[in-house]
């Protein structure tokens, strides 16, 4: 299975990401996910989300990504990667570019 890059999104999807992560839809792959969370807004809460899945079936592990990578880039407001020596880096912040 091929991963849809962002350009491949169909409209509906792509007005519901915020234009500061666009640049980063692409970035997220299967194989990095580990790497990357997105905050949430969900029931008025603040709740970070990995892109990690809990698919069993190796067969569709990629598909349950896929689906979750665009389900978080429509709800996420912030986007953060996870270096390799304890330090989370702020790499998207959705709520700053929404007040200007």
């Amino acid at each position: 299975m091929t991963l849809k890059k962002y350009d491949e999104l169909s409209m509906d999807i792509k007005e519901c990401i915020l234009p500061v992560l666009k640049p980063y839809f692409d970035q997220i792959t299967f194989l990095n996910r580990n790497k990357w969370l997105m905050l949430i807004y969900y029931a008025n809460k603040s709740i970070f989300e990995s892109f990690e899945t809990y698919e069993f079936d190796l067969s569709k592990q990629e598909e349950a990504f896929e689906e979750k990578k665009i389900k978080l880039f429509m709800d996420g407001v912030l986007l953060y990667y996870i270096h390799a020596y304890d330090h989370i880096e702020l790499i998207g912040n959705g709520i700053e570019a929404s007040n200007n």
